[in-house]
């Protein structure tokens, strides 16, 4: 009888480093390079390698300034966390130069994906990128990344919003408390829709001083 193989244990959560953010954002591109959202972003299929590990690494930079960042001890996953509401995004008044070209793309993105444009504008966190290396997917690095921070946000009585950017990524976050805030917005005929959502803190447990 074959019998499938345990998953390797669950690696240590920790705080990113600055030295790491451009493996971190090589882990990103790697991850997300299936997304149809990718390829509407940037239409050249060869400049991909050029634009996208720039723009993680923007958020990337923001997050390690203003935000947390949290990978695993052997970097095969990663979640990125901003404050919000902000008066834009990060990337978008100062996209790094490999993704000038694209602009007007990634600024239409920016702009029907903000918290605001769903009514969300009160005080909370963004998970902006939440990335698994593709040879540790389904191993639950997803979930217990979300996990590790939501205990932070549920003491600080803090909602968070995302934008899941297929359906299987909705799927793990409704898993994980998300509920959808607005309808899902299509970028173009031919893109998967990304669906705002809200998760509201758990404040039933008594917060630790």
């Amino acid at each position: 009888m074959n019998e499938t193989a345990p998953h390797p244990p669950l690696p240590a959560i920790v705080p990113a480093t600055p030295r790491q953010a451009g493996a971190l954002a090589e882990l990103i591109d790697t991850a997300f390079a299936h997304l149809a959202l990718h390829h509407w972003l940037v239409p050249q299929a060869a400049a991909h390698r050029q634009v996208f590990p720039s723009w993680f690494r923007h958020h990337l930079d923001a997050a390690l300034d203003h935000g947390t960042v949290h990978t695993t001890t052997d970097q095969s996953a990663v979640a990125v966390w901003l404050p919000g509401p902000t008066p834009e995004s990060p990337g978008h008044s100062t996209l790094p130069a490999p993704c000038r070209p694209f602009a007007p793309r990634f600024h239409h993105f920016e702009n029907v994906t903000r918290p605001a444009h769903f009514g969300m504008d009160k005080p909370h966190q963004e998970l902006a990128l939440l990335a698994v290396s593709p040879r540790r997917q389904g191993h639950g690095l997803g979930s217990a990344l979300l996990h590790h921070h939501h205990a932070a946000l549920d003491r600080a009585a803090l909602p968070a919003y995302l934008v899941a950017p297929s359906g299987p990524a909705r799927a793990l976050y409704l898993r994980n408390g998300y509920q959808d805030c607005g309808n899902p917005v299509r970028l173009h005929a031919g893109c998967e829709p990304l669906h705002p959502m809200w998760r509201i803190p758990d404040t039933s447990s008594p917060r630790r001083h």
